[in-house]
């Protein structure tokens, strides 16, 4: 929908009865009348043009504006996916799981997905696609994939996209060569905001994920500092929206200090830490990691990160207007706010008008104050001091101070006073502020926003908007500058209030976000463990229970995956809520534009008017065994050890899940996603620990390498209650050599005690490696078997050869092995395939685009488009689900193709600007090939764009040769075709001769082209000038 408001511009009032015109391409795309309010709602569609011209007429006045185009061109409905996998990291070799959960969205409606299926394809970071399959969608609307990782897995981001037609969904993993963290290392500053100066209270905290602290291990506080730029700076801002979430994002800074400490009984240590104070008087972001080191030797950290304000507040400063005229009203809000969003009354504000410039002579910046004056802030913060602009023209700062304790607090703002000769604009809009009444709302609340300072007391105008404009109305002035918005359920995940009014000529307008959450659209999923803690072996059974808002059972899909928590520890979860997904509006996707500000777009027959330049838009515990345990060892340490991505709560909501628990001592998150057939989405974590009384951790390297030399330490924790007790360890190897006596070691060791041993080896032949450890005190035990990969001595070196053979035949290749090489190292991997169109499927996939954009783009989208149908019937492939598309989007290029040629029958950039041989020459080429391709192309266009690069030759007389060479290879294409070139005079042998006469003084670029349009005409000085390019 295209909303037009028309207004007296000194009077602000509403003009009915006007007609309005929307053209496109010069088209009648849509018309309209305005009604009493001034408004007129226009139904475009899907506008195909590239620019849109709204006019409007009254009596004998007209008007026009430019609305954006791109921002109608996107299709009526949209692809919405959920897409995740059941852990952010993997190991090459490892299984990825995945998921995906489709809606179309149409407007501000979510729709059910209608297509029976879709393709799932996973590509590597270099986009080789290493699975694609199409899935059928089940009733929830969701399918699910699997893919093993190779060996050789690339390292790096993979990508998951899921298509249906042109449209795609799409997600992410790692894959990375890692090593899971034994424990997790928290820091917990004692506020999230403290003043400079002040000291911190910082706990660190380690806690094993077998669910035991870490005790007595080193711990390193690392402390560092950047500056902080507040948002609330900007006095729109209401709140530090995520601030309570960490502050935000630390990106470097410098280094301050280091504190250490040593963790006690509890896993636990505390530093107090004085917040360091700004030289610059500013504020700072201070992050404290904390490195901690157990007996394994191994260091983990954790993190947090602390806001250290100069003062108790912050002051926020604006400044109307920015660019001014001399003696004009100068107006400056203050607004003095903690930092939480709060407005702070009460402060004395000074305000200086500053006049600055620059000395050539002392190299310095002078200034100068002008005038000075004062304002005390009120109930809410704000307060508001006035002057004049000074007469004398240049830059200007308005600095505002105000004490905080022993501090002084500043914000600047700026004005400019153009001169005489200062090419400038005299402002003819300005922004206002508006503020909500509530921080967020629901579907029937009555938003009421109210316009900070002077009230509007012309009519105004108020949309919102989201998506898409979804409300609007024209309201009267109030006298306190308050207006009531209704709050409806299409504005659920957040809409805009926007605010319009015009006044002397100036148009006024304001923006303001309202938070709607969609918690009518969330589900409760509870998931409860049959019992906290297991022992390795044991089955668990998890009951899971879907509620929506209002608490009543309901049937859903829910995706239920159970990974052990260390993974997080080396990756966290990036995967959004899907909540966010399917109902968050991120931003508003309405623009507004103003006739005031009109860029000049028209049509005038074959003349181009060079008015203005248009412009372009370019997305834990302890745990008491009850028998005598019976040794085992254990040796499955999965990092994942359940999933599934459809189970189907019952009537009741409610359904059950049974793991088998593997031999790792630690802790399990079982992730629940949920979602039922009519959009209702939620997301739970549970976690539950394996563990053991008395349990063995040998902390082994992830491999070693031929001729390698290790110390493997075996760390044994005694839990089981009766203080301390003698353990015996041991540790042995098979495909290693012990460098020294294997004989256990017996350590007393306390209840929560532990105690270390080292056994050393010795790697001596490549292949793999068994470590077994075993712990016993009496009937207590545990034993531990770890396989580790040798690899082989030396640098990895490939050779290889690739060729084809016949079916039935055979062939011999020589390998060349330097004698140097590890002999234990060598291998000859072969790979057959049947042809290299599997291979090439990947490529032509990544090759299909839809034509968008100026005549550049659009033909270098559609001509590879034609190159891939051309491959496609050649090698008889089977087309993958975007490449079924080719045959419409080709079609869509060339008509596309044809609306951006002028007039004239010439091509420019875009369809308004001014003509382009090269172009003309390129759109040309790429209708050719449209044509070659079986393409319905109509010979006039054709005819007229041959006609139009004719005409060019003979009005550029100073063309670059190299771009005259372009031309005269695609009038060679165009005489093979046999279209006829209607322009008087032109000669296309002349043409060639001339360039043949000039070929010396051509780059090889231009002799390339040239020996392109030689070889289309059979000319056999095609020959000659391919051997002079081939000795450059």
């Amino acid at each position: 929908t295209l909303l037009a408001f028309l207004v007296q511009r000194f009077t602000g009032q509403p003009v009915a009865g006007c007609e309005v015109v929307t053209i496109g391409d010069q088209a009648t795309v849509a018309t309209a009348t305005t009604d009493a309010r001034g408004l007129a709602a226009m139904a475009v569609g899907e506008a195909p043009a590239d620019e849109l011209i709204t006019v409007a007429r009254c009596g004998q006045q007209v008007v026009a504006s430019t609305p954006p185009a791109y921002g109608m061109q996107r299709a009526s409905r949209e692809l919405v996916a959920h897409v995740y996998t059941d852990r952010p990291v993997y190991r090459p070799g490892h299984p990825v799981k995945v998921k995906a959960v489709l809606r179309w969205r149409s407007g501000t409606a979510l729709l059910p997905f209608d297509q029976p299926s879709v393709e799932v394809a996973i590509s590597d970071r270099t986009g080789r696609v290493l699975h694609r399959v199409r899935r059928d969608v089940d009733a929830f609307g969701a399918v699910d994939t699997e893919l093993t990782l190779p060996a050789a897995a690339a390292l790096g981001f993979y990508s998951v996209d899921v298509r249906s037609g042109e449209d795609k969904g799409s997600g992410s993993f790692e894959v990375q060569e890692y090593r899971k963290p034994e424990y997790e290392v928290s820091v917990t500053p004692s506020q999230r905001l403290a003043r400079q100066g002040q000291t911190v209270e910082v706990t660190v905290s380690a806690r094993y994920y077998f669910g035991q602290p870490v005790r007595n291990a080193d711990v390193a506080l690392v402390v560092q500092a950047s500056p902080y730029y507040s948002p609330l700076r900007w006095v729109d801002s209401d709140s530090e929206e995520d601030l309570d979430a960490g502050g935000g994002s630390f990106h470097g800074g410098d280094e301050l200090e280091t504190r250490t400490a040593r963790l006690d009984a509890q896993g636990q240590a505390t530093l107090h830490v004085r917040m360091p104070v700004s030289d610059t008087r500013s504020d700072v972001q201070v992050r404290f990691e904390a490195r901690v080191r157990d007996a394994s030797d191994l260091e983990v950290s954790g993190n947090a990160l602390v806001i250290g304000t100069y003062g108790d507040f912050l002051l926020a400063t604006r400044v109307t207007p920015s660019v001014g005229k001399p003696g004009t009203p100068l107006t400056v809000r203050v607004r003095a706010v903690d930092y939480r969003g709060g407005g702070v009354a009460g402060v004395p504000v000074s305000v200086d008008l500053v006049r600055t410039a620059w000395d050539e002579d002392r190299g310095e910046s002078i200034r100068e104050t002008i005038t000075s004056g004062s304002a005390t802030t009120g109930a809410d913060g704000r307060a508001t001091w006035q002057t004049t602009t000074p007469a004398r023209a240049g830059s200007y700062l308005v600095v505002v101070r105000a004490r905080s304790g022993d501090r002084e607090v500043t914000d600047d703002g700026y004005l400019w006073i153009p001169g005489a000769t200062d090419e400038t604009y005299e402002s003819d809009s300005e922004s206002v502020e508006l503020i909500a009444d509530k921080g967020s709302y629901a579907p029937g609340d009555v938003a009421r926003v109210a316009v900070r300072g002077l009230a509007p007391s012309t009519p105004v105008l108020l949309t919102k908007e989201a998506r898409t404009l979804t409300w609007y109305d024209l309201r009267a002035p109030t006298p306190d500058g308050v207006f009531d918005v209704p709050v409806t359920e299409v504005d659920l995940g957040d809409t805009w209030v926007n605010l319009l009014y015009l006044k002397d000529d100036k148009v006024y307008y304001a923006e303001k976000k309202l938070r709607v959450p969609a918690t009518s659209r969330s589900l409760a999923i509870e998931v409860t463990a049959d019992k906290a803690v297991y022992r390795p072996g044991e089955p668990g059974r998890y009951t899971v229970r879907a509620v929506d808002a209002t608490g009543t059972p309901v049937r859903a899909q829910v995706t239920v995956g159970v990974v052990d928590e260390a993974v997080y520890g080396v990756r966290r979860d990036t995967t959004e809520d899907p909540l966010r997904v399917f109902y968050r509006t991120e931003y508003s996707h309405v623009s507004t534009e103003y006739s005031r500000h009109y860029y000049f777009v028209g049509y005038s027959g074959t003349l181009r008017m060079q008015l203005a330049m248009r412009r372009r838009p370019q997305s834990l515990a302890d745990f008491k065994g009850d028998t005598p345990e019976r040794p085992q060892v254990r040796k499955n340490f999965p990092d994942a050890i359940y999933w599934s991505p459809s189970v189907v709560t019952g009537a009741d909501g409610t359904a059950t899940v049974e793991v088998a628990y593997p031999d790792s001592l630690t802790t399990w998150r079982l992730t629940a996603r949920a979602v039922t057939t009519d959009t209702k989405v939620g997301l739970a974590l549970a976690r539950t620990i394996t563990t053991r009384d008395l349990l063995l951790r040998v902390v082994a390297p992830r491999f070693l390498t031929e001729r390698d030399a290790v110390r493997i330490p075996a760390i044994v924790h005694n839990y089981q209650e009766g203080g301390a007790m003698p353990v015996s360890v041991s540790l042995t190897a098979t495909g290693l050599e012990s460098a020294a006596p294997t004989a256990p070691h017996v350590a007393s060791v306390a209840t929560g005690g532990e105690a270390r041993s080292e056994w050393a080896f010795a790697a001596t032949a490549p292949g793999s490696a068994v470590v077994t450890g075993q712990a016993s005190s009496g009937s207590n035990r545990d034993a531990v078997e770890i396989t580790l990969p040798v690899k082989p001595f030396g640098a990895r070196r490939d050779q290889g050869l690739s060729g084809s053979v016949r079916a039935g035949a055979s062939r011999t290749v020589d390998l060349v092995v330097p004698e140097a090489s590890n002999p234990a190292a060598r291998s000859v991997v072969v790979s057959l395939m049947p042809s290299l169109a599997g291979s090439m499927l990947g490529a032509l996939d990544d090759l299909v685009n839809y034509p968008y954009g100026c005549t550049e783009q659009t033909v270098s989208s559609f001509v590879p488009n034609l190159l891939v149908m051309r491959a496609l019937d050649q090698l008889k492939l089977a087309p993958t689900e975007r490449m079924a598309m080719l045959d419409r989007i080709s079609r869509d290029g060339v008509e596309r193709l044809v609306r951006l040629q002028h007039d004239n029958g010439a091509w420019g950039w875009w369809r308004t600007d001014q003509d382009h041989p090269f172009m003309t020459a390129y759109a040309v080429y790429g209708l050719l090939e449209a044509r070659a391709a079986k393409l319905q192309v109509r010979p006039d266009v054709l005819q007229n764009g041959a006609t139009a690069m004719a005409r060019q030759l003979a009005e550029t007389s100073r063309m670059v040769p190299e771009l005259k060479a372009y031309l005269a290879y695609v009038l060679s294409r165009v005489a093979a075709a046999d279209i006829a070139v209607q322009h008087e005079g032109f000669d296309h042998t002349a043409l060639l001769t001339e360039l043949w006469g000039r070929r010396t003084d051509l780059t090889p670029y231009g002799q390339a082209w040239l020996l392109l349009a030689l070889h289309t005409r059979n000319d056999a000085r095609a020959g000659e000038l391919a051997g002079m390019l081939a000795t450059r």
